[in-house]
């Protein structure tokens, strides 16, 4: 019986030291992996990491969703089908000539089994850019494009659509332009145990999330370029019972995203923008609904066979929003009265109010928040209340994003957030 006891606790010792040293080799293998020269900021996601942590909610999950099987499905395919070496952490990185979109360059094991296996699941987006060098594209969907050869598998991950795959066929034909994880000074501390982390080369911003137990914990720092106020103001907002609530006092320069998303509401340049805005915005999607009048005419006949015009008027409900600009005239002309429903636009004073209600109040008031930036958002409220097809992904996972910055000194701000799912 000891003899049995032994052998097994020997067995198991060995399957543990195995598993180890195929984890920590893993680990080291990914600081091989090439990042651009140029390259600005870099986001890493430890795979191997958040498997093992979640490995019980990933197996309960598996077993009570059908779409999640599908998704769990095509992702092991892919890790183990698809002729990469994907390692523990992946890194994905940006460049300057394309703004909001990062790269990610992956070794290539086998080539016939990963052409194959694009070839399966997107017969009609694979295409040969190069047959002589053997490179081949394929458009996943609009904002995912990859491309490959015999040595490296590249991929691009965008917010816009335009990009095209001339940034990835330069890349991958330019090796000389790349570097590894393990030999660029650029950047700090890539080899952080958090389970995803985001790193500038300007140390300006960085960002760590941990993922355990239906939960995401955000960390962050960020440094400013010019000083905060003392005291900072808001419009006097209900921060209760709110589907989506955003704010910023922050210059446009600060926050590059929201000048970007900015830029695509106005249709306004990037300078006439920042010049035109007063470092504030807000956004309020409440939990109620308002309801929305719209008129059309029809034309019909009267017993004569007369025409006879017709005023049809339909009753919508939509969301109640309320977004706040501090802005002078030129851009206040430049907010769109139509973005998904009608808005209805009023000048008051310290602030110009853009709301999908036909009623303004008199006066707004400001107070005092320690929060320069701060986002809330209720996932599964926003589902009820719109008809974005994305948001389909969260449906019955009640989620809940909530993001923090609060002031460390007068120009560095520390990020604190919280993801909670079921």
């Amino acid at each position: 019986m000891k003899k049995t006891a032994i052998v097994i606790g020997i067995v198991l010792m060995v399957i543990v030291g195995s598993i180890w040293t195929i984890y920590k080799v893993r680990q080291q293998r990914s600081y091989n992996q090439y990042i651009s020269k140029s390259s600005q900021s870099i986001i890493s996601i430890a795979i191997d990491d958040l498997i093992l942590d979640n490995l019980s909610s990933i197996i309960s999950h598996t077993k009570s969703t059908d779409t999640l099987e599908k998704g769990n499905s095509f992702a092991t395919n892919f890790i183990f089908d698809a002729g990469l070496s994907v390692p523990a952490r992946i890194y994905l990185f940006s460049i300057p000539e394309t703004q909001g979109v990062f790269y990610g360059i992956l070794p290539v094991n086998n080539f016939d089994k990963c052409f194959s296996f694009f070839a399966t699941h997107y017969p009609e987006q694979i295409n040969f850019l190069d047959k002589q060098n053997v490179i081949v594209s394929v458009q996943l969907n609009k904002h995912l494009n990859v491309i490959f050869n015999n040595d490296h598998f590249i991929y691009q991950i965008g917010i816009d659509e335009k990009v095209g795959l001339e940034p990835l066929s330069s890349m991958l034909t330019t090796p000389e332009n790349w570097i590894q994880i393990s030999e660029t000074q650029d950047f700090d501390n890539l080899k952080t145990k958090q389970h995803v982390s985001y790193r500038e080369k300007s140390k300006r911003l960085h960002v760590d999330a941990f993922i355990k137990d239906h939960k995401t914990e955000i960390n962050g720092s960020w440094q400013l370029q010019q000083e905060l106020d003392k005291k900072i103001y808001i419009r006097e907002l209900n921060t209760l019972d709110n589907s989506l609530l955003f704010w910023s006092v922050l210059p446009l320069k600060e926050t590059p995203l929201l000048a970007n998303v900015l830029q695509k509401y106005t249709g306004m340049e990037k300078e006439l923008l920042s010049k035109n805005y007063g470092n504030y915005i807000d956004l309020q999607i409440k939990s109620d609904s308002v309801i929305q009048k719209d008129s059309s005419i029809t034309y019909g006949f009267d017993d004569d066979f007369n025409p006879i015009e017709e005023i049809e008027v339909q009753q919508n409900t939509v969301p109640h929003i309320e977004n706040a600009w501090k802005a002078n005239k030129s851009l206040q002309s430049a907010i769109p009265d139509k973005m998904f429903y009608k808005f209805h636009k009023s000048d008051l004073g310290e602030y110009f109010l853009n709301t999908t209600l036909n009623t303004f109040p008199t006066k707004i008031s400001r107070t005092e928040t320690p929060y320069p930036v701060y986002c809330y958002i209720n996932f599964e409220k926003l589902l009820e209340q719109s008809n974005l097809s994305f948001l389909n992904l969260f449906k019955g996972r009640n989620l809940n994003l909530e993001i923090i910055t609060e002031k460390k000194d007068t120009r560095t701000l520390l990020i604190k957030g919280e993801l909670v799912y079921q």
